[in-house]
């Protein structure tokens, strides 16, 4: 004779009470499981982005602009850097830019400004097969200017880097008053890898990390309101 489920004086057990609606508690107990674990990810997701934070150089080039830490953390008074397991993940440098005296137009002198700055990093002991993948007119925030994108071999690793450097000049959203021959501005220096999330230079500042830092640039101390 096999012995009862519950001992008598106990009773009834949950199946007796909800009678046939029992069928539906595991797949309501499941759901809501579900739904907490995902909560919980959500959760830990959002706790982790990491707490937006604002750069300002006061040096030879006054500008700001907003970053999240982490992963960006400074590492200068001009630049911020991402770092894993103590290799180089992604950067943005700010260096002043002094342009030769010109005439016509600044976007005309500005391709061979970038010439200079791009020749400028072949020698350099950091980099090696240098090469440049693309160039053009750029703007940033009303700020005119030009860009050059080029990848090259991170020394000794042989890791690949891309990057893109923005020569920009100060602009407003009025051409018409600006300085028609600016002669000081800012190099802007984005630099990625593979573990940045881009696979090729004209991924760099448009995924990932660096693209609030450089979207949010700008000639000056004073954040708009």
């Amino acid at each position: 004779m096999e012995a009862p489920a519950v001992r008598k004086g106990f009773g009834p057990t949950m199946p007796e009470l909800l009678g046939r609606r029992w069928r539906y508690v595991w797949p309501v107990a499941i759901a809501l499981v579900v739904v907490a674990f995902a909560g919980w990810m959500i959760h830990r997701h959002h706790g982790h982005k990491g707490k937006v934070e604002v750069m300002v150089g006061r040096g030879a080039v006054q500008f700001n602009f907003i970053y999240t830490s982490p992963p960006l953390r400074p590492v200068s008074a001009n630049e911020i850097r991402a770092v894993r397991a103590g290799l180089f993940v992604q950067s943005m440098a700010v260096l002043p830019l002094s342009i030769p005296q010109y005439k016509g137009d600044v976007g005309s002198i500005l391709p061979i400004v970038a010439e200079r700055v791009v020749a400028q990093r072949a020698p350099a002991s950091r980099y090696a097969d240098v090469h440049v993948t693309d160039e053009g007119r750029a703007r940033i925030n009303f700020n005119p200017g030009y860009y050059v994108a080029w990848e090259a071999k991170l020394r000794p690793s042989g890791r690949t880097v891309f990057a893109r450097d923005y020569m920009l000049v100060p602009g407003s959203s009025r051409p018409e008053q600006d300085d028609p021959h600016p002669r000081r501005g800012a190099i802007v220096e984005l630099l990625s890898t593979h573990a940045g999330g881009v696979n090729a230079t004209a991924d760099v500042g448009q995924v990932g990390a660096l693209k609030k830092p450089l979207r949010s640039f700008r000639f000056g101390t004073e954040r708009p309101h």
